[in-house]
């Protein structure tokens, strides 16, 4: 550690900032009893009963906003999300200018892949001026604290090199040396996964028959899939001839998978849900390592209700499917080629695993590599209606 002092720091281009290491700077606003909670021994002890003492002391002394930055703190170490997040919106409603109260619902919107509101915070350089342009003395951990969120925000966009910027800052200070380690360790991590990333390319097409053709599935075989592909899209009323056909061409075709998923299809659209989970349990049990086979049975399980088993579980086997992968560039087995569409769906089945499993940020991601493919596409609105639905239902009961 270094030495223990006041120091200027230039944390932006052309604004120098004074940095103390003095507490009683953040504990200005009733120095006597912040420093007191803070050194109270009990507190390590018994966590709830500390919180409990830490909102007595909230409602004793409502306008201490350094009480509510404990309150969030304590959340934080128990790792209860939903109390952290309720606590966090309640600070930064009460203390809209307070730094921590800043800081904390800004990490919700990372978490919630919020960019713009943290923009709105601190402006889109990310820049403690902007967040407060009259203030020219911090204290150490303010700024150590701020740059950490810097770091995850530029890693979580995959910025590398802005991440190491900010990690340089957080050099110039006297930082503790375990935190300043697990900032190593998670750039680092970040660096592998994008080189692995740069060494995995996967090729999509926007044509079916090139996919079929890449598969080795023969002519005959393709011309038929061209078009019943067709009929099956232009299909508005039951029509009995296309599933007698199709089921020749299952029987004709047994290792071909595409006609069993398109007898799925065809009930789909005719809106007839027992046939099409029955034909997704023979398709599932006849190529189990078909990728929309699983793809329809994980869609089975995320939307279906079945005895004994919960909604955690049917996520569980959900994810057993994909073999526990839920990147699309390591999906198995892996092919030369793949259409667009596999990957739209693919990434909308797993931004509803996400959800399940409460992790709107890899949801959001999921969004994302939707919309890079197609903006316009069902999956798109879809997957944004569900993670607004969810990141709705979190704010609301965050005021229950």
């Amino acid at each position: 550690m270094k030495e223990k002092n006041n120091q200027t720091i230039t944390l932006e281009q052309n604004h120098e900032i004074t940095v103390t290491e003095d507490y009683r700077f953040l504990w200005k606003e009733a120095p006597q009893l912040l420093e007191k909670i803070a050194h109270n021994p009990d507190k390590k002890l018994d966590k709830l009963a500390h919180i409990k003492f830490l909102k007595e002391k909230i409602k004793e002394y409502p306008d201490i906003a350094f009480l509510h930055k404990m309150l969030v703190d304590e959340y934080t170490l128990i790792h209860n999300d939903n109390l952290h997040a309720k606590y966090t919106l309640v600070y930064y409603e009460k203390f809209p200018d307070d730094f921590f109260a800043k800081l904390n619902i800004a990490r919700i919107y990372l978490e919630q892949n919020e960019y713009k509101n943290i923009t709105r915070i601190y402006g889109k350089d990310l820049s403690l001026r902007y967040a407060f342009p009259d203030r020219k003395e911090f204290h150490s951990a303010e700024i150590v604290d701020f740059l950490y969120f810097v770091i995850r925000y530029h890693l979580t966009l995959m910025d590398i090199e802005k991440a190491e910027k900010a990690r340089k800052k957080v050099g110039e200070l006297n930082a503790d040396e375990e935190f300043v380690a697990h900032m190593d360790e998670m750039i680092q991590y970040y660096k592998e996964e994008l080189a692995q990333d740069e060494e995995i390319t996967l090729s999509l097409s926007y044509s079916f028959k090139q996919v079929y053709t890449s598969l080795g599935i023969p002519d005959e075989e393709i011309d038929l899939l061209e078009e019943y592909r067709d009929i099956i899209h232009k299909l508005e009323e039951p029509a009995a001839n296309v599933v007698v056909a199709l089921e020749v061409f299952i029987n004709k075709y047994p290792d071909n998978p595409y006609f069993k998923l398109f007898i799925i299809d065809y009930h789909i659209k005719i809106k007839n849900s027992e046939a099409a989970i029955e034909h997704i349990n023979i398709l599932y049990n006849s190529h189990p390592d078909f990728l929309m086979s699983k793809i329809k049975m994980v869609q089975l399980l995320l939307n279906g209700t079945f005895k004994n088993r919960s909604k955690k579980q049917l996520g569980e086997d959900a994810v057993k499917i994909f073999d526990n992968i839920l990147d699309f560039q390591y999906v198995k087995p892996q092919r030369e080629l793949y259409h667009i569409d596999e990957a739209l769906m693919f990434y909308f089945v797993v931004l509803q695993i996400h959800i399940r499993f409460n992790r709107p940020a890899f949801a959001q991601n999921c969004l994302a590599m939707i919309g890079n493919l197609d903006p316009n596409s069902k999956e798109y609105a879809w997957g944004k209606k569900i993670l607004d639905d969810y990141n709705r239902n979190t704010l609301l009961n965050s005021h229950n």
